[in-house]
């Protein structure tokens, strides 16, 4: 009949938003009693932020830079080169230039001796001493050690980098997937909401029937909420790009290393 009101969403979605309700409320946990019968409503629609994608070039080299695990190989390749250093030294001659003055006590006896120390007598040393080993294994050893530790830390670093890369162009493709899907899930939710007007007048003029009307109404609130959850994942994809590229922190106005990238010195 004319006069039927329109008839509620399907009993599925109902259920389906009285559990997501559900645990909305575990989630928070609010304080006080009466925690299952609170009402729960969207206060603030979820809405696109005004956030323009740069280069994806922009967010690797910020990576390269920001990124935690890159700074700590590129100090282990700094520690390298210090130990590196120091066996190489192991391998150089050795000359020590040395100078002693003193003061001596002449007597026939121990006790005259110590009495004496009060006079004219001064005792001067001058020398150098010069030590080079003609095979010096151990040095040798040691610092073709130390060379081969530093190639294996910069391969390692540079497969590090590439992973790293790797990350980012994944991350930032992901977004851009995430932002389209906001567009068409907008499309889709206006056409439904278009489609429901026209069921609505429809069924109020007697050319439709109540089924098709709950049709429309639920492909409406399935579009409604497949928009929100397209808006959440590309917060969510924007997140996952700036942690991705190190730059979360900074971001988020919390100091972090990396400000000042980590300078690898040249060989």
């Amino acid at each position: 009949p004319l006069s039927s009101p329109p008839p509620p969403p399907t009993t599925t979605l109902n259920a389906t938003r009285r559990q997501r309700q559900m645990c909305i409320r575990d989630r928070l946990n609010p304080t006080g009693i009466r925690l299952w019968q609170r009402k729960v409503d969207l206060i603030y629609q979820p809405t696109l932020p005004e956030i323009k994608l740069d280069d994806v070039e922009q967010y690797v080299a910020v990576s390269m830079r920001m990124r935690p695990e890159l700074n700590e190989a590129r100090l282990g390749l700094l520690r390298n080169d210090l130990q590196l250093v120091r066996t190489k030294n192991g391998l150089l001659p050795l000359m020590d230039l040395f100078i002693t003055l003193g003061k001596s006590g002449y007597a026939d006896s121990f006790g005259e001796s110590v009495s004496d120390i009060d006079s004219d007598n001064y005792d001067a040393l001058a020398g150098v001493r010069f030590q080079y080993p003609f095979w010096n294994r151990d040095a040798k050893a040691g610092h073709e050690r130390a060379l081969l530790s530093r190639e294996q830390a910069e391969k390692a670093l540079a497969n590090l980098s590439q992973l790293v890369e790797v990350d980012v162009r994944t991350a930032y493709i992901e977004v851009t997937r995430a932002k389209q899907q906001i567009g068409a899930s907008t499309v889709t939710r206006i056409f439904n909401e278009e489609k429901l007007r026209i069921e609505t007048e429809k069924f109020r003029v007697g050319k439709s029937t109540s089924f098709l009307l709950a049709q429309a109404q639920r492909d409406v609130l399935v579009s409604r909420i497949a928009e929100v959850q397209a808006l959440a994942n590309y917060l969510i994809a924007l997140v996952d790009l700036y942690q991705k590229d190190g730059s979360l922190l900074e971001r988020r106005g919390i100091a972090a290393p990396g400000r000042e990238p980590v300078k690898l010195s040249k060989k």
